[in-house]
């Protein structure tokens, strides 16, 4: 009986590197603010702040992640957010009542959503072409709205409003609670689920999943429209927080989102865009935010630590495949060799003794 043979040094090695490279990262950077902040970072109010400030990146990044999932951008994501945050303000000031407001706001980010996903898994259009041209004519209709990027105030009358993104239940901001709730829908629609399954499908080989039945367009479509959803409820969640819709709120999430979604893909799992490894990224991203905001570091240095963790993300990710692509072609090779030295020695052709007597 074959023994099992134990993984190599150099694969458990790129193996723990690849899967929980990210979490170690995360937990250092935790104790390193808190040793460089000792009053301020490991304190309960800077954690309820983090988890506040995660919340809005968080609802854009889970919606990114389904699309990412199955292979495909939304570059439209942010401009989604800002559109419905002035929407949702632009309603309200016009008298319109708090819950209409949202349920239509929503219904705006929802819509965007559903026009990404016609165009690009229908129409058959360049995911990056199509949604970063949807972006910018929204950019054009939220100036249109604002009146030339003019602030939408929420009327000091509509406090149910602005307790979606100032209210705490039982000491835990609002906000942390739609995106948790938010976050655990996603996990449990991608984990838990035959549409799930089938997106993740779509994603691994889009002309295997079409060939076994699985109407792909139909999964990538319904991709788009939910990250327009989460997207457009997160503009509405930053609206409440800050009491206003800006025509620039949203824009900035664009490149966080990203480079959460592409921290999470090397996280627990080998480069892999999933839910809980996009949290992984998000908390990544705001602990590094708010511990340089701590020490007093000028905001341009956030802009250069997020761009380079999302080249650091991107390269860890190539580098990764490699490392696994190389270890598991040394395996096969091993494998091989170690089959052709036990394989038993070739019989000799019938009847050549024979020829080689009467040769002789």
């Amino acid at each position: 009986m074959e023994k099992k043979r134990l993984p190599s040094a150099g694969q458990s090695l790129v193996d723990g590197m690849s899967k929980g490279g990210t979490v170690l990262s995360l937990i250092v950077l935790l104790v390193l603010f808190s040793i460089l902040k000792p009053h301020t970072f490991p304190t309960s109010s800077n954690v309820v702040t983090i988890l506040q400030q995660a919340s809005v990146l968080g609802m854009i990044s889970g919606g990114l992640t389904l699309v990412l999932v199955m292979g495909d951008f939304d570059l439209s994501i942010g401009y989604v957010s800002t559109l419905t945050g002035v929407t949702v303000c632009n309603f309200l000031s016009h008298g319109m009542s708090v819950t209409l407001a949202v349920l239509l706001s929503l219904a705006i980010g929802l819509m965007a959503g559903v026009i990404n996903g016609v165009i690009v898994a229908y129409g058959k259009i360049n995911a990056f072409i199509a949604t970063l041209g949807t972006g910018a004519v929204l950019q054009g209709v939220i100036f249109w709205i604002s009146d030339g990027g003019i602030a939408q105030q929420v009327p000091e009358k509509d406090l149910a409003f602005l307790a979606i993104g100032q209210n705490k239940v039982i000491g835990i901001p609002l906000p942390v609670i739609i995106a948790a709730v938010t976050m655990l829908a996603l996990w449990f629609l991608l984990n838990k689920t035959e549409i799930g399954r089938r997106m993740d499908a779509t994603g691994g080989n889009p002309e295997a999943a079409r060939l076994s039945g699985i109407r792909t367009a139909n999964y990538r479509f319904l991709g788009f429209t939910l990250s327009g959803l989460c997207s457009g409820a997160a503009g509405i969640v930053l609206a409440a927080e800050l009491g206003a819709g800006y025509s620039d709120a949203g824009t900035g999430f664009l490149l966080q989102a990203f480079t959460a979604c592409f921290l999470g893909a090397v996280t627990l799992r080998d480069n892999e865009f999933h839910v809980i490894g996009t949290v992984v990224g998000v908390l990544i991203l705001i602990v590094t935010f708010q511990g340089l905001a701590q020490l007093g570091v000028q905001t341009y240095w956030q802009d250069i630590a997020q761009g380079g963790i999302l080249i650091l993300a991107v390269s860890f990710t190539v580098m990764s495949s490699r490392l696994q692509a190389l270890l598991s072609l040394r395996r096969t090779m091993a494998r091989s060799r170690r089959e052709q030295s036990s394989a038993p020695p070739a019989a000799p052709p019938p009847g050549g003794g024979a020829i080689a007597r009467s040769s002789s």
